[in-house]
């Protein structure tokens, strides 16, 4: 057992360094989002739920039980606490009531078997490894999907007037 998790944090010590690399633009392509309802949902889904703000968090639905439909995220309420979990969809929306799923070309995405497999590998990990800018809830839900954590989110800052401003004083705060 010991080995099984020593190769799990050894994976999970890779991806974190690749997530804090430069992904080339290349990469980097918007992905549609799509309003959906939670009876719709499939498992390996890649959904979101948007709060006042506009910001989105991410969720892989990894479980559905009857009625009851389970969400892997990396969630806390700080940085430092912050790790993946499994949550219960209604947590998961956390009082919102718009749910999403993020569209992935069938070339682009994992296998559903691979994807919950590197998923699952996650839970109770990466605790205090939390990073806005290059390791958040949509950088590791699209990890799990294709291999590549990237995220919109951070992606459409680039696009703005004194972005490395806006990165450098989002960097210094603890935002989860």
């Amino acid at each position: 057992m010991s080995i099984i998790r020593a190769t799990i944090n050894s994976s999970v010590d890779n991806v974190v360094g690749i997530f804090k690399a430069k992904f080339s633009k290349k990469l980097l392509q918007k992905r549609p989002i799509i309003p959906i309802e939670p009876h719709e949902l499939e498992i390996g889904d890649h959904i979101a739920v948007r709060d006042d703000t506009g910001y989105y968090h991410h969720g892989l639905v990894s479980t559905k039980v009857n009625d009851d439909i389970f969400v892997l995220n990396f969630v806390g309420s700080s940085r430092e606490d912050a790790k993946v979990c499994m949550t219960f969809l209604p947590q998961f929306l956390n009082q919102r009531t718009q749910l999403y799923r993020i569209q992935y070309s069938p070339e682009e995405q994992l296998p559903i078997q691979e994807t919950l497999k590197v998923a699952k590998d996650f839970l109770d990990t990466l605790q205090g490894a939390y990073d806005l800018l290059n390791l958040n809830c949509e950088h590791i839900v699209a990890y799990w999907k294709t291999g590549v954590g990237r995220s919109n989110q951070v992606d459409t800052i680039d696009d703005l007037p004194f972005s490395n401003q806006i990165k450098k004083a989002i960097s210094q705060e603890n935002f989860v």
